[in-house]
């Protein structure tokens, strides 16, 4: 990790499987979200080197993982092309959205600018 000088605070390594996607927490750069190939979510504290949380709602590694400001929410996009809807407070699955896709042409959902428009409803 860097501040603002671009000098190095710390360093990790996170625990196996690989790493396939990282989000940081938009108000506390030392809560991560990391995506896993074996489908799960950790949410890392750098400051204490600690995996805090283990999420479970994929089937198929993660690709994409963005958090919301607006909403207090996590939204993960996995290659089983669902996207997940996690509420940061206790990292509870808000909901799961299938996408739709042939299987020939198979494209990966993109969640990343979804994430900021601030627009879901859980309640749907």
């Amino acid at each position: 990790m860097f501040h603002s000088q671009l000098k190095v605070m710390t360093t990790f390594i996170p625990p196996p499987p690989v790493a396939t996607y990282l989000a940081f927490h938009p108000q506390d750069n030392n809560i991560i979200s990391i995506g896993m190939e074996d489908s799960t979510i950790q949410i890392y504290n750098v400051r204490v080197d600690e995996v805090k949380m283990k999420l479970k709602g994929h089937q198929k590694q993660i690709i994409g993982l963005s958090f919301s400001q607006n909403l207090r929410a996590l939204v993960s996009s996995g290659a089983d092309a669902h996207l997940c809807i996690w509420n940061t407070n206790g990292y509870q699955a808000y909901t799961s959205i299938s996408g739709n896709y042939h299987k020939d042409i198979y494209q990966p959902l993109n969640i990343i600018q979804w994430a900021n428009i601030g627009a879901f409803d859980p309640r749907v």
